[in-house]
């Protein structure tokens, strides 16, 4: 049996060889369907400028149609809130130059360009803001100096106040007359503003503006506060009772405490170190020898 074996052994073949592996490179073309890179930017840059050209023509129209609003509503406000803030040579010649804006806006305009239509309303605006401004100062006025006479009464009253007020017994008297300066400084050039204001005509331009007005007031306000909500000052701390001091031993620890002299008499004085008291005589029993 043992040679049968050798002899099927012997009869396999040679042993197969390992396939060799080889890595060459390959060379990829993309063939893509459709449009190339710069075809495609150029659609992009198309689609860039129509966009562009379709807000400019939205922003066209907006200003167009701004212009003829503006026109339309200072005809009205001429005839009825600014009439009075406009003397009458200026509203004919502001009318007639709504009126002249309003044929070119029909005639000519349609096909102008955006900075043309914002040109023409600044033009319209440098005129009618004048009026505007004058009716709505007017407007506002009253209520400013009002409200500003009301902060000078306050703090006025509040600078003249005497030690009976708690709130403001503190604060020293020179420096309530230092407010009360400036109360008068503000009530005066209210005053006066106010009686060269009441000479004008309405279609007059202010001497006085509101902001000015309200501005008076706010810097009252602002220099007084400093001055009349000064804070109390804190009360002085009650001064503490003296701390008695401890008494003395009266005699060190197995003596007796010394007596007091006798009503009369000059006290003992102490023993100095190194004496001795003398020795009191002692009485013994029983007679001397």
């Amino acid at each position: 049996m043992k040679a049968e074996v050798k002899e099927e052994k012997k009869e396999e073949g040679p042993k197969k060889k390992k396939p060799k592996i080889v890595k060459t490179e390959l060379s990829i073309t993309r063939n893509v369907i459709g449009l190339s890179s710069l075809e495609l930017e150029a659609l992009i840059e198309c689609e860039r400028r129509l966009t562009a050209a379709d807000v400019l023509a939205d922003q066209t129209t907006e200003a167009m149609n701004a212009y003829e609003s503006y026109i339309l509503e200072s005809r009205r406000l001429l005839s009825e809130q600014w009439g009075e803030y406009v003397e009458e040579l200026a509203k004919e010649q502001f009318s007639a130059q709504l009126t002249k804006g309003e044929d070119w806006l029909w005639d000519e305009a349609q096909d102008e360009t955006l900075p043309v239509f914002v040109e023409k309303l600044d033009e319209l605006r440098a005129v009618g803001d004048k009026f505007k401004y004058r009716y709505n100062e007017a407007q506002s006025r009253p209520e400013a100096i009002t409200s500003a006479r009301s902060v000078i009464d306050r703090v006025q009253a509040d600078a003249s106040s005497g030690p009976e007020v708690e709130k403001f017994s503190h604060i020293e008297q020179a420096d309530k007359d230092k407010v009360l300066v400036e109360c008068r400084r503000v009530a005066d050039w209210l005053t006066e503003k106010c009686d060269a204001q009441d000479k004008l005509k309405k279609s007059d331009d202010p001497v006085m503006t509101v902001q000015e007005i309200r501005s008076q007031a706010d810097g009252l306000e602002s220099f007084a506060a400093p001055i009349m909500n000064k804070p109390k000052p804190k009360p002085k701390p009650a001064p503490e009772p003296a701390k008695e001091e401890p008494a003395k031993e009266a005699a060190k620890e197995g003596e007796a405490p010394a007596e007091a002299p006798k009503e009369g008499e000059a006290p003992a004085p102490a023993a100095t170190e190194g004496e001795t008291e003398p020795a009191k005589d002692m009485e013994v029993e029983g007679g001397i020898d």
